[in-house]
């Protein structure tokens, strides 16, 4: 049985203590209400029992306290790991950014590496919408009432005027190869 193992390894349970210890009480009250008075030994069981308890309820509070400042330790480091991922993505945004310009200045679209290639690409062209209220309700996606950016796209692409939105071409984007 799983818990005469943890029994084993980490002594009695607190359940098995708080039920045992208030057996215990239980007896004696039986005993005490039936004229009969708890011998010594009985006494020393139930101190020994009630030490037990103590003991088990200030170790599993430790262990709650612990839990609690390991959570807190936890969140303090994805806070900190959160702000080292924004500081190493805007590095790597700049890095691009500088790789680009150098390829724009010396007019190409493609450099090669000995292991690898940049390649200048053009981002998808992206909507923008000047005036929501202009757009058709075609377009606009209902609770909240928000325009459709993926129809207005396609609309303007099959060549539909959609009042309120036009198309923008996609910034150039760094391809590593």
């Amino acid at each position: 049985m799983k818990t005469d193992a943890i029994a084993r390894q980490y002594g009695p349970t607190m359940y098995d203590l708080e039920v045992g210890l208030l057996e215990a009480f239980e007896k004696i009250e039986e005993a005490q209400a039936a004229g009969i008075e708890p011998d010594a030994e009985t006494l020393a069981l139930i101190q020994a029992s009630l030490d037990g308890a103590l003991t088990k309820r200030d170790r599993c509070a430790q262990f709650l306290l612990h839990l609690e400042s390991v959570g807190t330790a936890i969140g303090i480091e994805l806070g900190r790991l959160k702000d080292k991922k924004q500081r190493i993505e805007a590095a790597r945004e700049r890095f691009e950014s500088y790789i680009l310009a150098v390829m724009e200045s010396v007019g190409t679209t493609k450099l090669e590496g000995e292991a690898f290639t940049f390649k200048m690409k053009q981002n998808p062209s992206s909507v923008i919408v000047d005036d929501p209220a202009a757009v058709p309700s075609e377009f606009m996606i209902l609770p909240p009432a928000h325009p459709a950016l993926l129809a207005i796209k396609k609309a303007i692409k099959n060549g539909r005027d959609v009042p309120g939105a036009h198309l923008q071409d996609g910034k150039m984007r760094l391809e590593v190869s």
